[in-house]
């Protein structure tokens, strides 16, 4: 499968010392000592069956993939899974200096249910991406495909469009989809942090 060649291939690339990305826990998160997906490793994607993941591969419009986080809910707020378990998955493409920069593109992947990074504002546009719908919340578009809520988010709105229009399965957790192909419709959810995705 192209998906787990690429992964593969770029886990090579950092093991001979040429270190493309870091893949950490978050420093926000709630400690995960005796959780299995603390920190990933770039070859443990494939089989990584939390949740499905999309991302762009190793590079994207000239910007090379840099950074991978996997995150578990923020201590007090709740969210998918046990206390420590992973629940947002973010690909970050570009680099950023500074504590408060803006990378130039980010993924962010996580159960539909799980509680945003950050807080949910009100939806000022509707579109449909692929067959599902998608909504600009603030400054990053959203849209709901299967089990999972994807994020992208960045400085620029046309890139960010781009990115959910070419977004690829990571992992074997759900369908296999390649850039281009119509996503996943979302499944019916329930419960109040699950409201039904946006219809345009």
């Amino acid at each position: 499968m192209r998906t787990s060649t690429a992964l593969a291939a770029l886990a090579c690339t950092a093991a001979v010392g040429t270190a493309v990305v870091g893949i950490t826990q978050s420093a926000d998160t709630e400690p995960a000592v005796d959780s299995p997906h603390g920190a990933l490793a770039i070859e443990q994607v494939p089989g990584f069956s939390d949740f499905p993941l999309y991302w762009l591969g190793t590079s994207f419009e000239g910007l090379p993939l840099t950074r991978i986080v996997a995150a578990g809910p923020r201590s007090g707020r709740g969210g998918a899974g046990q206390p420590g378990a992973t629940n947002r998955v973010s690909f970050t493409y570009g680099t950023c200096r500074g504590a408060s920069c803006t990378p130039p593109l980010r993924v962010q992947v996580r159960p539909a249910c799980a509680p945003a990074e950050r807080p949910s504002t009100t939806p000022k546009r509707h579109l449909r991406v692929r067959g599902v719908p998608v909504v600009k919340r603030g400054d990053r578009y959203e849209l709901r495909t299967g089990s999972v809520t994807v994020t992208a988010s960045g400085r620029d709105a046309r890139r960010q469009l781009h990115a959910l229009e070419r977004l690829r399965s990571a992992n074997m957790g759900g369908e296999d989809v390649r850039p281009g192909q119509a996503l996943p419709a979302a499944q019916a959810a329930t419960g109040e942090a699950c409201p039904p995705p946006a219809v345009p």
